[in-house]
């Protein structure tokens, strides 16, 4: 059984080196930055990332649907075991991508996005390191939205309980979540550390709403 808190350590760990280095968010946005293009992020609109960008969030609301539903029919039929499982699915949802990363964090930190900022974009500002907020705001930049809520989907391996499975589901939530991160860079919409905070912050939460929604934490 994957335990949550292995998840969290380790994206925290990222999140910790992306902070102390932030030659890495440079690193990340030169692999997308074309200088010489007429559109500096050459690969903007592109596929698969259009279609990611678009579309990408349809599968965690499709999941907290499902989980409004849950919750519902337990509340109605009196069964704890699915009110516990959809309250969980719902409410992380709500209060990870939905209030700390798009409603408090990314309108209030005041990150500028890589192509609004200086050297990909000469009249833009200057790069603000991820841990150095600016309120007086400008920037949405800090942490990305779409990465949060591709790695919400970790929700599923959260729940499982089946050997093996739960161990793919969690591969292919993080793997769509680096997928997402890729594509938000790629865009020049976000720094690498906007997509690994984004992460860990998610994760963060679906562990906290685990420990107090679900009995026995799982």
């Amino acid at each position: 059984m994957i335990r949550p808190i292995y998840v969290v350590s380790a994206l925290a760990v990222l999140a910790i080196i992306t902070a102390i280095m932030p030659s890495l968010d440079h690193a990340g946005a030169r692999l997308f930055f074309c200088p010489n293009a007429e559109q500096a992020w050459c690969q903007k609109n592109d596929q698969p990332w259009h279609a990611l960008y678009h579309y990408g969030n349809y599968p965690s609301i499709a999941t907290g649907i499902v989980g409004l539903g849950l919750a519902l029919y337990g509340y109605l039929r009196k069964q704890i075991r699915k009110r516990q499982i959809g309250l969980f699915l719902v409410v992380s949802l709500v209060v990870g991508p939905g209030l700390i990363v798009n409603g408090i964090l990314k309108p209030l930190w005041g990150r500028p996005r890589p192509r609004n900022t200086i050297p990909y974009n000469p009249e833009g500002k200057q790069y603000r390191p991820v841990l150095s907020p600016d309120f007086s705001g400008g920037g949405k930049s800090f942490p990305s939205g779409h990465v949060s809520t591709a790695f919400y989907t970790g929700v599923l391996s959260f729940l499982c309980r089946t050997p093996g499975l739960n161990v793919a589901l969690l591969a292919t939530s993080l793997a769509y979540g680096c997928l997402m991160g890729i594509t938000r860079m790629a865009q020049g919409g976000h720094y690498l550390s906007d997509a690994v905070w984004a992460a860990c912050i998610t994760w963060i939460i679906i562990a906290l709403c685990g420990r107090f929604l679900l009995k026995n934490g799982r």
